[in-house]
């Protein structure tokens, strides 16, 4: 089996007494065995926690960093979804060669907050009023390095998108406008991401910032001050590495509470000429038109609308005024 180095780094600030893991689906990184997951060391204020191990270079493997305590046994799993690297989608999506070295720099991932979690469950937000507009990654030039900038953004409208720029020329230089377009892992997805590459000769430490970024190519809010720190001498990044930056999530808006209006009616409910009497969810259809010409109040621009209303439903025209 030919194998690669695969570096692990997380930024939680542990207690006297926890250690950190990383634990994953392959059998290096334990097959999901806490007895068996790979230790990390600390840095000096035990605020970040990193190690390293041999994986077989062309496995797909998922994985998440866990807590033991010395003193009472206790394990705790990160939240949220797996972390995971896909071989087989950075070699025929991307059109790229066998990584090397492998280098994953995350943050604890923690219990999502009741605004993130509502938008990230609740199919009205998420397939419907959030809704994103998915794109497969374009194939990549072959570079030294390859990054990919991931993390979950949650309140973005369809007609927005988020950016990663810095002060590298791939990054736009500092300029947002003219940063790296991230993209939605699917329509209902709030993880957003993108992939870059970088020459050996033009990288070095580095800061970045991600955007939102409107329709009329506005910068909205700007977050996030961070910097990439090109790792020790002892931590060998052999070319081509890949290298996933991956951050905490982010609400925007988050400096006021979510605030929305809607329609909660029983089924049972709803009345037309057509249903039994008792409510049947056809029904619904026409309740969502008649709240759509509500809403709107055009009636030439929603004049078939109307008409299909009051034919199907055979609705008086009283309940639309």
């Amino acid at each position: 089996m030919s194998t690669i180095s695969a570096f692990f780094s997380v930024a939680y600030r542990t207690n006297y007494g926890e250690q950190v893991y990383v634990c994953g689906s392959s059998v290096e990184l334990g097959a999901w065995d806490a007895d068996q997951a790979v230790k990390l060391e600390p840095n000096s204020d035990f605020s970040i926690w990193s190690g390293a191990i041999d994986v077989n270079k062309s496995e797909n493997f998922e994985f998440k960093f866990l807590i033991k305590n010395d003193f009472t046994r206790d394990v705790k799993w990160e939240e949220q979804e797996n972390r995971s690297y896909q071989a087989s989608f950075l070699s025929s999506a991307l059109s790229l060669p066998p990584f090397k070295t492998l280098y994953f720099r995350a943050f604890w991932q923690g219990t999502l907050s009741p605004q993130e979690a509502l938008q990230e469950k609740t199919s009205a937000f998420k397939d419907v009023i959030f809704r994103k507009v998915p794109s497969t990654p374009s194939a990549l030039t072959p570079a030294d390095y390859v990054f990919e900038f991931r993390l979950k953004v949650f309140r973005i409208r369809p007609e927005s998108h988020v950016v990663v720029y810095g002060n590298l020329p791939v990054l736009g230089n500092g300029n947002p406008l003219k940063g790296v377009q991230l993209t939605a892992t699917s329509s209902n997805s709030s993880v957003w991401h993108s992939f870059v590459s970088v020459p050996a000769s033009a990288l070095k430490s580095f800061q970045y910032k991600y955007a939102i970024i409107d329709s009329d190519q506005r910068v909205v809010q700007e977050f996030f001050d961070r910097e990439f720190e090109l790792p020790s001498p002892t931590v060998p990044l052999t070319h081509p590495t890949f290298i996933k930056l991956q951050d905490v999530p982010f609400v925007y808006g988050s400096h006021s509470e979510w605030k929305g209006a809607g329609v909660s009616v029983p089924v049972f409910s709803l009345r037309t000429e057509q249903s039994l009497g008792v409510g049947e969810f056809l029904d619904i259809k026409l309740m969502a038109i008649g709240c759509q010409i509500a809403v709107f109040g055009c009636y030439k621009s929603y004049r078939s609308t109307i008409h299909e209303f009051l034919e199907i439903g055979k609705i008086h025209t009283r309940t639309l005024r």
